[in-house]
C-alpha cells in the first residue's frame, strides 16, 4: 500500500491512499475536509483531468476512484462550488 502525505491546498485538505486491487487496478481513496474548520466536504468532484474517470465524495467527505497504472502520471482535479479547483499529480 502506498500512502501519500496530507496536502493543504486552497481551502481543501485531503489525505489520499492508494492500494492495488485484485483486478490489477489501483484504488485511490481519500477524505476531503475544509481546511479551516475541518468539516467533511460532500459532493466534491474528483477526477483524472481530461479523462472520463470521475467520482464524487459522499456526505462524510470520503471518495474512492479506481485507476489503471497508466493513470498514475496524470493530474487529479478536485472541485466543488464555492472552493478553488485544485489540480495535483496522482503520484
Amino acid at each position: 500500500m502506498i500512502r501519500f502525505a496530507i496536502f493543504y491546498l486552497s481551502l481543501f485538505a485531503f489525505n489520499i491512499t492508494c492500494a492495488q486491487t485484485n483486478t490489477g487496478q489501483i484504488e485511490l481513496k481519500g477524505v476531503l475536509v475544509d481546511e479551516k474548520d475541518r468539516t467533511p466536504l460532500s459532493y466534491v468532484n474528483i477526477g483524472v483531468l481530461n479523462k472520463s474517470l470521475i467520482t464524487i465524495s459522499n456526505t462524510t467527505g470520503r471518495f474512492s476512484l479506481n485507476l489503471k497504472e497508466e493513470n498514475l502520471t496524470d493530474k487529479l482535479q478536485i472541485s466543488r462550488i464555492g472552493y478553488h479547483t485544485i489540480k495535483v499529480f496522482v503520484n
